[in-house]
């Protein structure tokens, strides 16, 4: 019998590797955003259910499925399809429904019992949320995939819930000659369609505008790679994807770089999912589309020659990315605040009142106040926060390296010899309370701590703006003051010979002092002085991100103190 005493036997220890940050936008909530995709398989991983779930993965959103059709398909062809019976379709969609919050729902390749059994669910289940529908007829390798008769069923079942259609030219003309009413006969109708050719940017612009009229599908986007625009020297140069939004009657054109690439096979699978995922995310819909597009290109421009036929794009070309905004036509607002009074407006906001005065009296600091806190428990605290000091001197380096302007620069770069003082200071603090440098370096991070240093690292690293990383750090740092002005007013006062009422008191005083003072009102002035632009005007939409962000991170120090109780 072999015993590990007997054998060579290496041991790998990943105890303490360092874990790899959890990134997504719903830094709070554990919940990840859900889109499921309803539409066909694909065998060869390409495109359908598989190229969907690639694109939700990699958007840090949750993919659920609903198969309507098995593909036996590869990069030259599909060679047969078996469909799913409507019975079953309706299991795996009761099975979704009743378990998850579903944020958006995608479609592609549609059957017509799955035409039929998404309706009802979407009945049945009162479902109001975004509905993304990308009219699949034939695949990339040209395979019929969905038969007119199809078509006509998906306009008349599904189309009244859809938020966004994505037709390529082909399907927006086969689309039009079924709606079109302004035809005297169908003969008439069918033979202008068939042979239509856009010659401008205006055609598109009014093919839009029909689709939308004659399906009432209030938000339609013209996807352009199937008619490239030619340049001087009659070379395709570049496409054009138009959205109509009929509620506001505005076009928005996203252009971009034709390229001539084989790999091209489920763009369109991959450009709705994206779509949905980012409308899961919260993106406005024209955010959503840039940014889907922009994706699509990158993965188109990176992939790698899979197949003899049609390739892939890569879906996984940049999982750590930063969504674009593309959405300029927005709202500016006069600042709702006195100049320099940013902190305290945030403070006040309706939506983060009740939210900041749970922080700043929290449970621990009455215990704390009222030395009913145990020693260990305050130690747990010290050495989580040393963890946490660490992070936070990274994701100012973060910020330093995008900060706006050289004043911007010097103060970060201030604020990070600051730091290094501050982590030394708290090495030796812990070291005289028997803590060594060695047990503190070998510390690992609380649930708690890891959710608040990876929402920290999100907004450092993808999600924000030099703006947006200070408001993400403002609750530590001004948070601590209130808090322990808060904590000195109820201290219950030092008690001679016990060292547990020194340290807190002492703990409690470091948060006033003149250096700490200084250190909030330089703060305070980096915010006041870039959240609104030279005439006094913030952008609505930007305002309420960063109200977000500060609300999210005042709720994570809640539950970092939460642990210590």
């Amino acid at each position: 019998m072999l015993t590990a005493a007997s054998t060579d036997l290496k041991t790998i220890d990943l105890t303490n590797v360092p874990k790899a940050p959890f990134i997504h936008n719903q830094a709070v909530s554990d919940r990840l955003p859900t889109v499921l995709t309803v539409a066909g398989s694909d065998s060869s991983g390409g495109a359908g259910i598989e190229a969907d779930l690639k694109t939700i993965t990699s958007h840090k959103c949750y993919g659920l499925t609903c198969i309507n059709s098995l593909t036996a398909q590869n990069t030259i062809g599909v060679n047969d399809s078996f469909q799913i019976p409507f019975e079953f379709l309706i299991k795996i969609l009761d099975a979704n429904f009743k378990d998850i919050d579903i944020d958006v729902i995608k479609t592609g390749m549609l059957t017509v019992d799955c035409i039929l059994a998404l309706k009802e669910t979407i009945l049945k289940y009162g479902y109001s949320n975004p509905l993304v529908i990308d009219p699949v007829m034939v695949s990339t390798s040209g395979y019929e995939l969905t038969a007119q008769k199809n078509i006509k069923l998906l306009i008349e079942e599904l189309f009244p819930y859809v938020t966004l259609i994505t037709p390529n030219f082909i399907e927006a003309t086969t689309i039009l000659s079924i709606v079109d009413t302004d035809f005297e006969s169908e003969e008439n109708k069918a033979n202008y369609y068939k042979n239509f050719k856009a010659n401008t940017v205006d055609d598109i612009f009014g093919m839009c505008f029909k689709l939308s009229k004659f399906t009432k599908v209030k938000n339609v986007l013209l996807k352009g790679g199937h008619i490239p625009w030619k340049d001087e020297n009659n070379n395709d140069s570049y496409i054009t994807d138009v959205l109509y939004q009929s509620d506001s009657g505005k076009f928005s054109l996203f252009k971009s770089n034709f390229s001539n690439s084989q790999n091209t096979h489920g763009t369109g699978c991959t450009l709705a999912s994206s779509i949905a995922s980012n409308l899961a995310k919260k993106l406005s819909l024209v955010d959503a589309i840039g940014n889907a597009i922009n994706y699509v290109q990158n993965g188109i421009t990176h992939s790698g020659n899979i197949g003899h036929g049609h390739g892939p794009l890569n879906h996984c070309y940049a999982i750590s990315r930063k969504d674009l905004e593309f959405d300029f036509d927005e709202s500016f607002i006069k600042i709702p605040f006195e100049k320099g009074e940013f902190l305290q407006y945030l403070i006040n906001h309706p939506s983060i009142k009740d939210v900041w005065n749970d922080y700043i009296h929290h449970k621990f600091i009455h215990k704390v106040a009222d030395l009913s806190l145990p020693k260990s428990h305050f130690l747990n605290f010290l050495k989580q926060d040393s963890c946490y000091l660490l992070n936070y001197a990274r994701v100012h380096s973060l910020a330093s390296s995008i900060a706006p302007d050289i004043s911007s620069i010097e103060m970060e770069a201030q604020i990070l010899l600051e730091c290094t003082t501050e982590v030394d200071k708290h090495t030796a603090k812990l070291a005289k309370l028997g803590i060594s440098a060695e047990e503190l370096s070998l510390t690992k991070m609380n649930q708690a701590c890891q959710n608040y240093n990876n929402y920290l690292m999100n907004i450092g690293k993808n999600e924000g703006d030099w703006l947006e990383i200070n408001i993400a750090l403002a609750p530590c740092l001004h948070g601590y003051k209130y808090a322990s002005i808060f904590g000195q007013s109820i201290f219950k006062g030092i008690i001679e010979n016990d060292d547990k009422s020194q340290l807190f008191n002492f703990w409690l005083q470091e948060y006033t002092s003149e250096e700490y003072l200084q250190a909030c009102t330089r703060g305070d002035k980096i915010i006041n002085d870039h959240c609104f632009n030279q005439d006094g005007y913030i952008s609505l939409k930007k305002l309420e991100k960063l109200i977000k962000i500060f609300k999210d991170v005042t709720e994570l120090e809640i539950k970092f103190w939460d642990e210590f109780l």
